[in-house]
């Protein structure tokens, strides 16, 4: 009997087979087992010792709002654009802003609300009817921020949309 014991390596197949099971299956199972062991040993043990263990963030909520001063909705953008510049042409800046199908003509946003109603009887006077639409800001996103520095937010939304509108 020629083959009286059994060697894998010298078969042609199995050299291959051994090749790609150690590169794909030995070498990122022994990857994952020492970052894992570095990770329990090493890494966590530094981030609790530096940081004082993982804490809860401090959220502080005002209640800050925005007030978006709107002259309209239409379905149509013609009809948009006909009431933008008419209020345009009256002094005032306004935008036609798409909303999924509906095209809203904002004149501005305040981070006040005596501000807004201003705006808003002065374009009533003119025959506008406008509405004011009440923003409630997400205290999640501007956890610290202070009342001045949302203001100077607000305030810089606001100048982004009128230079939008000049460029019109």
């Amino acid at each position: 009997m020629k083959y009286t014991r059994v060697d894998i390596t010298k078969r042609e197949g199995n050299v291959n087979f051994l090749l790609w099971f150690k590169f794909f299956i030995l070498l990122p199972l022994l990857a994952i087992i020492i970052g894992a062991g570095i990770s329990k040993k090493i890494i966590t043990p530094w981030i609790k010792n530096n940081t004082g263990g993982v804490s809860q963030p401090n959220i502080k909520y005002d209640g800050t709002n925005f007030y978006v001063v709107q002259a309209g909705v239409f379905t149509n953008e013609n009809n948009a654009r006909l009431l933008s510049g008419s209020i345009n042409e009256n002094g005032f800046k306004s935008i036609v802003i798409c909303d999924k199908s509906l095209y809203r003509i904002i004149i501005n946003i305040f981070s006040e609300k005596s501000k807004s109603e201003e705006t808003r009887n002065n374009l009533k006077a003119l025959g506008y009817d406008c509405i004011i639409n009440e923003v409630d800001i997400n205290s999640l996103y501007f956890q610290n921020f202070d009342k001045k520095h949302m203001n100077q937010y607000i305030n810089l939304i606001s100048s982004i949309i009128n230079l939008q509108v000049n460029i019109w």
